[in-house]
């Protein structure tokens, strides 16, 4: 059974005694059928694929196939840590029909080499007869497209990725070097559109689960051409994705209320010891490291003081400094937001007096991150703007 368009990894109920909830697995099958989705995912990191083992995994699976009743590709989720443990995952799904796993790289701390990791994805594709897709998921254990497309050209088994781990280029990058028989599917949730614009063969991501009617009719328009209704339905479902931080930021703010968690217990500020004087390192989004090294190093006069990289093309994270200023610029998709702002005392930075009695001027990235780089106004200069202090 092909597999395209519109998967949505399944989240896995669970019953009060922490076992899974068949009722409500095959609710949630039904209700996603209903909306009209291409396939399922089951066992992902949205199912909390990790916390189960090995009978749950495959007791969740079967519910799934044998709900789904053959009307869409099935795809079950396999994270852990050796290859063994993969291996066994695999041959404990056998006999299901699923269509293939979706199987994460070893991950725990150190990445194996290239050739490791190849190896890895041989050894389960041959003992287990399954196909398997790569989930690019570990920022620690990344693996660039070049060996990604390696392994899908040398293991017959690999039929395709599905791309988590950092932006657009990344999923752009594997679709142009894919050959026709590859299955490349996006899970950079705030942008299907673009995503399926330039070839992506469908998507496996958590939005779809939340909102997997929209999705599908994002997928119709784009497949027919129809680019203003999928812009329209792209910003509807951006509004979404993006609701995710709001309301894990009034998570934070309830807990702050209460003196603690969001689950209770002790409070933030009674578990950590703050360091008022200890400088703070802002993040900064680049996409391009020749323009970013024009902006801050040859314009700002920044040094480069170390670079890291989890392997050769991997996405880049480097510290720059000047004067006592110090900034974090990053590749990397989940690590900022491109269009951020920092505030940077310095001594004269230009003449713009502001209401709020600095000096100020502001500069911006090739990114558009913005630096307001301010001075604070002596207090005499303060009173002559503001007048004699009340008294």
């Amino acid at each position: 059974m092909k597999m395209f368009g519109i998967i949505p990894p399944m989240t896995t109920p669970f019953d009060g005694s922490g076992e899974i909830d068949e009722a409500a697995v095959r609710a949630q099958v039904r209700w996603l059928l209903d909306r009209g989705v291409h396939g399922l995912a089951a066992g992902g990191s949205t199912g909390e694929g990790q916390t189960l083992d090995a009978d749950e995994l495959r007791r969740l699976v079967a519910m799934v196939v044998e709900e789904a009743d053959g009307r869409v590709p099935v795809i079950a989720g396999i994270i852990v840590d050796s290859t063994r443990d993969a291996i066994r995952r695999g041959e404990a799904l056998a006999g299901l029909g699923v269509a293939a796993l979706q199987v994460t790289p070893v991950h725990y701390l150190f990445r194996p080499d290239d050739d490791a990791m190849l190896a890895h994805f041989r050894t389960i594709c041959e003992a287990t007869g399954q196909k398997v897709i790569i989930y690019n998921v570990v920022p620690w254990s990344y693996l660039a497209p070049g060996l990604l497309l390696r392994i899908m050209r040398e293991v017959p088994g690999v039929i395709g990725v599905k791309q988590s781990a950092g932006d657009l280029k990344l999923v752009a990058d594997l679709l142009f070097g894919a050959r026709p028989e590859d299955r490349i599917f996006s899970a950079v949730d705030a942008l299907l559109y673009p995503s399926f614009v330039l070839g992506a063969h469908g998507t496996i991501a958590a939005l779809p689960t939340v909102a997997p009617g929209p999705c599908v009719e994002l997928w119709d328009a784009v497949q027919r051409g129809d680019h203003a209704h999928a812009q329209d339905l792209h910003r509807r479902l951006l509004r979404v994705w993006n609701a995710r931080a709001d309301a894990g930021r009034e998570r934070g703010a309830a807990a702050r209320d209460r003196g603690g968690t969001a689950g209770g217990g002790e409070g933030i500020r009674e578990r950590w010891r703050w360091r008022p004087s200890a400088p703070t390192t802002p993040i900064l989004r680049i996409f391009e490291i020749a323009k970013a090294h024009e902006f801050y190093v040859n314009f700002l006069g920044f040094e480069v003081q170390w670079e890291h990289r989890f392997e050769d093309n991997a996405p880049l994270y480097t510290e720059i400094s000047r004067d006592g200023c110090v900034l974090h610029l990053s590749e990397h998709h989940g690590d900022a937001t491109p269009g951020s702002a920092v505030r940077i005392r310095v001594a004269k930075p230009g003449l713009c007096e502001t209401p709020w009695k600095t000096r100020e001027i502001s500069v911006t990235d090739p990114f558009g991150n913005r630096l307001h780089l301010f001075e604070e106004m002596p207090d005499d200069e303060r009173r002559r703007e503001t007048g004699p202090a009340p008294g």
